[in-house]
């Protein structure tokens, strides 16, 4: 072979494998994190580009912790996505939700006046007591139920709804002064458990993450003595019924956007944490994540992930072991619906059918 010829199959080479290069669409640089921090495989991955939702159960700790993991491509503006994360119909998740309030700030007892408390929760209520409550609750909580709902008055109902609706209140009140730390130990069964433990660890982990989060997990985990620069706090609570005991659920919503990311990358436009400050059934302590990510090929196209990690005591033992199968399962189910949801909704609306009212989405 001749110098000559050797010099232009070089070329040629270089210009196939350049040609091959820009063939390859920017988007695969996301599937790093999909692939290798997810453990995605590389078919769902595909499905998570052309616009499928893709949900899956992690590996959590001691067998006891449920993680679950939703992707999807959905076409809107990330900016779009942001903004509908933090609107009034994206808190209801859909049917699951059943009952739904948004907490103005300063907050006040009438955040709650709309609670009713769910039927199949009265029951547990009239035996409700320390080491031995249907309700997942604090020592104080248990103690308010056991002195103020009389079990055999007509009155039962109205007096426990009420009970709930204080619990939630000064619930609230513990948290905005104190942070999770605050929070007392659910006292239902023989192990106290304290929220705040679980909170420590999963706030001071990037483990799942897409990005370091430095000033959203510093945020959280220093409420609300340590704000942080770009995050924007909200509260609200939800009874949800996913098919089991329908739950009330109090939570406080963090956003962050800009350099309160903290993403070396700038896939991120936006990030929403949701930590659970009370819980009635299932799951002591929950913390949500969902990542607006940018499609680098599309600007009108964004990917969503969703990431949660909830801690269940009653997953441990050998009953915990039957119950885990169907926890985790509908928990993954869930992720899936909520994801699907999610999708139909915000393609589903005409360009200008949104726009920001009272810091949330306004739907027609």
């Amino acid at each position: 072979m001749t110098a000559q010829v050797h010099v232009v199959l070089v070329v040629v080479l270089l210009a196939l494998s350049a040609g091959s290069m820009v063939a390859v669409p920017r988007g695969q640089v996301l599937d790093t994190y999909l692939r290798s921090t997810i453990g995605l495989s590389a078919s769902d991955v595909r499905r998570v580009h052309t616009g499928q939702v893709v949900a899956t159960l992690l590996d959590g700790r001691d067998g006891r912790e449920v993680v679950t993991f939703g992707a999807v491509r959905i076409q809107r503006s990330p900016n779009d996505v942001l903004a509908y994360l933090q609107s009034t119909d994206a808190l209801r998740q859909g049917a699951a939700v059943e009952q739904l309030g948004v907490i103005p700030m300063p907050a006040s007892p009438k955040a709650f006046a709309e609670f009713v408390l769910p039927e199949r929760s009265l029951s547990g209520v009239a035996s409700c007591r320390v080491d031995h409550c249907e309700l997942q609750l604090p020592a104080w909580a248990i103690e308010r139920f056991r002195t103020q709902v009389a079990p055999r008055s007509p009155a039962r109902d109205a007096e426990a709804a009420q009970v709930m609706r204080t619990v939630a209140w000064e619930t609230l009140q513990q948290y905005l002064r104190g942070g999770y730390r605050a929070l007392a130990p659910y006292v239902d069964r023989d192990t106290p458990l304290a929220p705040s433990e679980e909170y420590a660890r999963l706030l001071g982990s990037t483990e799942y993450l897409p990005a370091p989060l430095t000033a959203l997990r510093h945020s959280l985990n220093g409420f609300p003595k340590r704000p942080a620069r770009g995050v924007e706090d909200r509260f609200f609570w939800t009874v949800v019924d996913f098919g089991m005991k329908p739950t009330f659920r109090l939570s406080h919503m963090a956003t962050a956007s800009g350099p309160a990311l903290d993403d070396p990358s700038g896939r991120l436009a936006g990030a929403v944490a949701a930590l659970q400050l009370l819980a009635t059934h299932y799951f002591t302590s929950t913390l949500e994540w969902h990542f607006v990510v940018r499609d680098p090929d599309d600007p009108s196209a964004t990917y969503l992930y969703h990431l949660a990690r909830s801690w269940s005591p009653g997953l441990g033992g050998f009953r915990g072991r039957l119950l885990r199968f169907t926890v985790r399962s509908r928990s993954r189910d869930g992720v899936e619906g909520y994801m699907a949801y999610t999708k139909r909704t915000l393609e589903g609306m005409e360009d200008g059918e949104w726009g920001m009212e009272d810091g949330g989405w306004r739907t027609p």
